[in-house]
């Protein structure tokens, strides 16, 4: 009688055994199909954001790419991806007289000028006010100077791997305090930054992943909503293209407007793009396209 009970609960015990071991399969293959993953929506607490294949509501059509505009402003440019000599250079004005600079001849983007001068005269409205930029856009006959002269490299990439030479990137800070951002506004540049279109790009707890080393005073402009999204996400540039390249896309509601981004590549010399919705795109230098859609503004 007593063989027949302990068969019985080693039976039992065999089956639960077994269904834990089924139950724990399913769940590694959940977890392996969804690849990169980043906060759920629920973890939001300014911007909700969801996954999603494509907004039911939008005609995505073949443009040639020959036909878009590509305003280059997700550019990775690492080690690995690199801005040939070859390829044409982003246009760039002068930032003179319109943001604190360390030298006359400093120039940037224009768009990322344009939101940098929101940005500096939002934070001397915060009593951060002595913010200057040291370096915005370099040749690449400069970046070679500067890296052949540098005693520690671990601060100065070789050109053509410097996002200096698209003209986003900048340098900041502060007058009275050297190479080193005074306490106070560090704080209010990684807290207020990303509204204006920038993030930190080498960030202390990320250096495994960018390569270099960490600089407080490098920001690099990225728009909107990548900014945002970058930001509440804890991501560094590399791995939000990387989270574009593996996920269908996400929504995004940055200052009342709503926005779909998702990544294209090019197939027979085309990609796809809403045929009547607003949007722009970008390259992002490592074969594909960012399309930036606006659904709605208010």
């Amino acid at each position: 009688m007593q063989k027949k009970h302990k068969k019985r609960r080693s039976s039992c015990l065999n089956i639960i055994l077994g269904l834990l071991l089924i139950t724990i399969i399913i769940g590694a293959a959940l977890i392996n199909r969804q690849g990169f993953a980043l906060n759920t929506p629920d973890d939001y607490k300014t911007t909700p954001e969801t996954e999603m294949a494509e907004p039911g509501d939008i005609d995505l059509i073949p443009v040639s790419i020959d036909d878009i505009q590509d305003t280059r402003e997700l550019w990775l440019v690492n080690e690995k991806y690199k801005i040939k000599e070859n390829i044409p250079q982003m246009t760039v004005v002068s930032a003179y007289k319109k943001v604190p600079l360390s030298s006359s001849d400093i120039k940037m983007n224009a768009a990322a000028l344009e939101q940098l001068q929101k940005m500096l005269s939002e934070a001397e409205k915060d009593s951060i006010d002595n913010l200057v930029v040291t370096s915005g856009y370099r040749t690449h006959e400069k970046q070679s100077e500067l890296y052949k002269n540098a005693d520690d490299k671990s601060y100065v990439q070789k050109a053509e791997s410097s996002e200096h030479e698209t003209g986003l990137a900048i340098d900041i800070q502060s007058v009275r305090h050297g190479i080193d951002i005074f306490d106070n506004a560090r704080e209010w540049l990684l807290d207020n930054a990303w509204k204006y279109g920038y993030i930190l790009r080498y960030p202390e707890d990320k250096t495994d992943i960018t390569g270099i080393a960490y600089e407080p005073w490098h920001f690099r402009y990225v728009g909107q909503p990548h900014a945002t999204f970058i930001k509440n996400n804890n991501l560094v540039l590399e791995e939000y293209i990387d989270y574009l390249k593996n996920n269908k896309g996400y929504t995004i509601t940055v200052d009342s407007s709503e926005y779909y981004v998702y990544r294209a590549t090019v197939k027979n010399d085309k990609i796809k793009v809403p045929k009547t919705v607003k949007y722009t795109v970008s390259s992002d230098n490592t074969g594909g396209y960012i399309i930036t859609v606006l659904l709605n503004s208010k």
